[in-house]
């Protein structure tokens, strides 16, 4: 079955609303707040993120080589359409046109969201980043209502003033245009396989596994952790857990199991607001001996 039959049958509740179909308009993690931790310059990453925001980040702060490794069959086709709006709307247009979480409407999204009329803006740059992804996003930004379009993203989306708190180059009008720059070349490798399942003969400097976590069992987050670990570089780091509010456990459960891996505990600026603190848990391999 090809991904634009999946899409319709999605939106038309032909699928479990549970299969992991849908993507994040933009991270939900503060990903600006924690690239600090990691030595991406030159560096080799491979992460999770159907939002594409943790690769853009990481292009932008002078990654080279980037797998996004995601169980969501959009993620490929949602960062190609991403990337392509990000070069030819502006800060503001960009959110409404993937997000569009305006409160001022009495809907969830305004009605910028995947508008037509701006897809059109879009869609010659979509072209020629990825036809396919044109081909998908064109066929539902013209074939299906606003509403049905919306169940494809995840519902916990972020406002406007918290998205530019969150990702570097959103940040300013400033950051956002050097980062037009820095992403006017960018190549990224897609598997679309659940990261916990990581295989590969690669090794890479940073391994970002975002919110995985939340979605695990602790016994199951401490064998995917140990499995992904394996293919760090030595010195490399791992992300292995994001929480927000620092000091929660997942599903109410203490996180003593990953003590094994002598994770490190950060804490860093909330994603969900200026007095808000997350935390993050990195694993960082040994290196050679000399």
């Amino acid at each position: 079955m090809d991904l634009l039959q999946k899409i319709d049958d999605y939106i038309l509740g032909y699928m479990d609303r549970n299969s992991f179909f849908q993507v994040y308009s933009f991270s939900n993690e503060n990903i600006r707040a924690y690239t600090k931790f990691f030595d991406l310059k030159r560096g080799s990453l491979c992460t999770v993120g159907s939002s594409g925001d943790q690769a853009i980040n990481a292009k932008v702060a002078g990654c080279r080589d980037i797998v996004i490794y995601d169980i969501c069959p959009l993620t490929e086709s949602y960062t190609y359409l991403k990337l392509a709006a990000q070069q030819t709307l502006g800060r503001k247009e960009l959110f409404m046109f993937l997000n569009g979480r305006d409160y001022s409407y009495g809907a969830y999204r305004s009605p910028s969201f995947l508008n037509p009329i701006t897809f059109k803006t879009v869609e010659e740059k979509l072209k020629r980043i990825n036809y396919d992804a044109f081909q998908i996003w064109q066929t539902i930004a013209y074939k299906y209502p606003q509403e049905d379009i919306e169940k494809l993203f995840r519902k916990d989306d972020k406002s406007f003033p918290e998205i530019v708190r969150c990702n570097n180059y959103m940040r300013n009008d400033h950051e956002y245009n050097k980062a037009r720059k820095a992403l006017e070349e960018i190549n990224i490798k897609f598997v679309t396989d659940d990261i916990k399942e990581l295989k590969t003969e690669k090794e890479f400097k940073t391994i970002w596994l975002s919110n995985v976590a939340h979605h695990l069992e602790p016994e199951d987050i401490t064998q995917m952790a140990k499995n992904c670990s394996a293919h760090l570089a030595p010195g490399g780091k791992m992300l292995v857990c994001y929480f927000w509010q620092s000091g929660m456990n997942i599903r109410g459960k203490s996180i003593e199991q990953l003590s094994e891996l002598k994770v490190e505990e950060k804490t860093i600026r909330g994603a969900e607001g200026i007095f808000t603190k997350d935390s993050i848990y990195v694993y960082t391999r040994k290196a050679r001996s000399i």
